[in-house]
């Protein structure tokens, strides 16, 4: 009875043995899965978005993921729409993500700007070309620092070389919200009906009929002088279609100006 007990106790044991090892290796390919948006060469931010898609419903909650917001467009040579992120690659190797596939916005010296689908951060990041992708960071106003932190006013009072800098045929290059182009400061004084303004590139808008975006780095919307010029002037109206966003480009543009 003994041994047989002992037999009986054994086989209840392996079969919880077996019923627990079915359990662990089912559970392999969700842990391997993880993997995939574990990645420390993803930014945290393509992390927490990449981990919410395998999260029911209530539970995707992740505030750091609402940094990074994507933009709905038609996928480059396809027909279909999809969510797009723009992202920092940190690679020397350019070429070779072009060759996978991958849309290449900008090439800078050690790194790229690119234009890439939540879908393919994970093989991006596992290219050995790849050092690391990065979200893009949003930034704030800090105009109540800005002027101690740049010495504008040191070089207004003349204090570096005795020299009163105000900025005369200067040309300034403003990355911001967007600029007010039709407010009267950043008119010719002379002539109203003249811009002072350049060029603007509205990163925001996608070219439709009779525009274009900036030849080399191909995104976005480019309008140049005439452009603004024949806007102020109503030949022909309703061209100029960017706008500053919530003011501060304008605002940081004006203090250029004056």
């Amino acid at each position: 009875m003994n041994l047989s007990g002992k037999t009986g106790s054994g086989l209840h044991l392996r079969k919880h043995f077996l019923a627990l090892s079915v359990c662990i290796l089912s559970l392999l390919p969700a842990f391997a899965q993880t993997g995939k948006w574990n990645d420390p060469k993803i930014d945290i931010v393509f992390r927490s978005l990449l981990a919410q898609q395998h999260l029911p419903v209530q539970q995707q909650k992740m505030p750091v993921a609402q940094v990074a917001k994507p933009t709905r467009a038609q996928v480059p040579g396809q027909q279909r729409m999809e969510d797009r992120y723009d992202c920092i690659v940190y690679t020397n190797a350019p070429g070779v993500l072009a060759t996978k596939g991958f849309v290449i916005r900008s090439i800078q010296p050690g790194f790229v700007t690119a234009w890439v689908s939540l879908a393919e951060i994970p093989a991006l990041a596992a290219l050995p070309e790849v050092r690391y992708v990065q979200a893009p960071e949003v930034l704030e106003a800090h105009n109540d620092v800005a002027v101690g932190n740049t010495g504008a006013s040191l070089l207004h009072q003349g204090v570096v070389n005795n020299t009163v800098y105000k900025g005369k045929g200067v040309i300034v290059a403003i990355f911001d919200s967007g600029i007010d182009w039709d407010h009267p400061d950043f008119r010719d004084p002379v002539d109203q009906t003249k811009s002072r303004i350049l060029r603007i590139w509205d990163q925001t808008l996608t070219p439709i009929a009779g525009e274009s975006s900036p030849a080399v780095l191909g995104y976005g919307v480019e309008y140049t002088q005439a452009h603004i010029n024949n806007e102020i002037d109503g030949t022909p109206a309703s061209y100029v279609r960017t706008q500053d966003v919530n003011g501060h480009g304008s605002h940081v543009a004006g203090i250029a100006a004056w």
